[in-house]
């Protein structure tokens, strides 16, 4: 017993300095398709999980080794392997009380989720036994248990070989509602000699995808594009679904990312990786297709008193013809507006700020038209000064404001 301590003590010192990552978790989180990304982390801390996602994902009818009984409140992770190596990791729960069960799955592609869901994937380690060691549980290479129900047994399972490039799923289930956060440390140990390190961390890009309302993750295709002038086509680097991708690319390339979801507008960034020095996030919010909902079209403004769009906004009216050509069954109501001068002197009749508010959208009208979307997919008219941004505008800016145009959707 005292050489086990002894053993586990020398165990649990850090094998690499850095500091530790703080997360919060999201309720999304307890679905494997929202798996919070660690990879190259060694040491987390992370707030209590809530729930189990939207659905029950690896739950037994019977006692199992492979699987919860059911869930309760989750959280996944996942992970590349930058070497190859022992891993063994320790989760302390913040509450000694809280009892924190684990599963580890080794990712088999882009369904790797749908395959956990369906049973059609079985886990290579797992602890589900009852909290000993002030909660304490993990993966420890003196164990000799691949798998460990549910009851009593050991806090702890074996370590495992992990291969460079292998991805990796964890799951955390804490039994009890109302819990408290949990610590997370892996451990790389006895790694390959001679190996040159997967340098994901330095070269990749992280891409999530959210609603643009309610900030939530969306699980989207998407695909992204190397599009570098020294490639004569465009090359293709991932394209997979998935809600916070984390994609090794090259510096110093242009690269362009579409992203799309069911009952979303398709949206696309482009974006370049100067230098390996930190990786590059990628937050994409994508708006909801919602009929009757209506959106600015931001930076298109017009020279006052006419329906000329300014040179600079040119890039606004590209935009939105990308928008229809990529979402090629959305139909929409382009709706113009214009600027009522706070100086009465200088108001015009009412008749000329409804034609020159209808004529501002048919200028996107035509714009789009004249570019091949269908005239059935689109409709236009004016509403003169009756719904201002800034009813009684001072600033050059303000007033630009009120003559804008806006997209409403009326089907898709």
């Amino acid at each position: 017993m005292t050489r086990f301590i002894i053993t586990s003590l020398l165990f649990f010192v850090v094998l690499f300095a850095q500091a530790q990552k703080q997360i919060t978790v999201l309720p999304e989180n307890g679905d494997c398709d929202f798996a919070i990304d660690i990879t190259g982390e060694v040491d987390i801390h992370a707030t209590a999980p809530q729930g189990y996602g939207k659905r029950m994902e690896v739950q037994s009818s019977k006692v199992s080794l492979y699987a919860f009984k059911k869930e309760h409140n989750t959280v996944w992770y996942k992970f590349i392997a930058l070497r190859t190596c022992e891993l063994s990791l320790t989760i302390t729960p913040d509450n000694p009380k809280d009892d924190y069960d684990f599963l580890l799955f080794k990712g088999d592609g882009p369904n790797t989720c749908q395959h956990i869901q369906k049973g059609g994937l079985k886990a290579v380690r797992s602890n589900i036994s009852r909290p000993k060691l002030q909660g304490k549980t993990g993966l420890h290479g003196s164990s000799r248990f691949t798998y460990v129900r549910e009851g009593e047994g050991s806090a702890w399972s074996k370590s495992i070989l992990v291969n460079i490039g292998d991805v990796y799923y964890l799951v955390l289930d804490n039994v009890y509602d109302g819990g408290s956060g949990h610590r997370l440390q892996l451990f790389f140990n006895h790694c390959k000699k001679d190996e040159t390190k997967l340098e994901v961390m330095g070269l990749n890009v992280r891409i999530n995808t959210f609603d643009q309302t309610n900030k939530r993750a969306v699980k989207s295709h998407i695909l992204l594009i190397d599009q570098s002038k020294d490639y004569k086509h465009f090359d293709t680097i991932y394209n997979a679904e998935s809600s916070n991708a984390i994609i090794p690319i090259e510096p110093m390339r242009s690269y362009e990312c579409q992203v799309w979801a069911k009952g979303y507008l398709k949206k696309k960034e482009s974006f370049k990786l100067d230098s390996t020095d930190k990786p590059l996030k990628l937050d994409i919010y994508l708006q909801k297709l919602v009929v009757g909902s209506a959106f600015e079209v931001s930076e298109l403004y017009f020279v006052g008193g006419s329906a000329t769009v300014v040179r600079r906004s040119h890039i606004a009216l590209r935009k939105l013809l990308t928008m229809m050509k990529e979402n090629p069954t959305l139909k929409i109501e382009i709706q113009g507006h214009v600027n009522l001068p706070v100086d009465t002197k200088k108001k015009k009749t009412e008749e000329y700020y409804q034609q020159l508010s209808t004529d501002r959208a048919k200028t996107v009208y035509d714009y789009l038209r004249k570019r091949g979307i269908s005239e059935d997919r689109m409709s236009y008219r004016g509403f003169s000064y009756k719904k201002m941004v800034y009813p009684r505008a001072k600033t050059f800016s303000e007033m630009q404001k009120n003559r804008r145009v806006v997209i409403r959707i009326m089907g898709y």
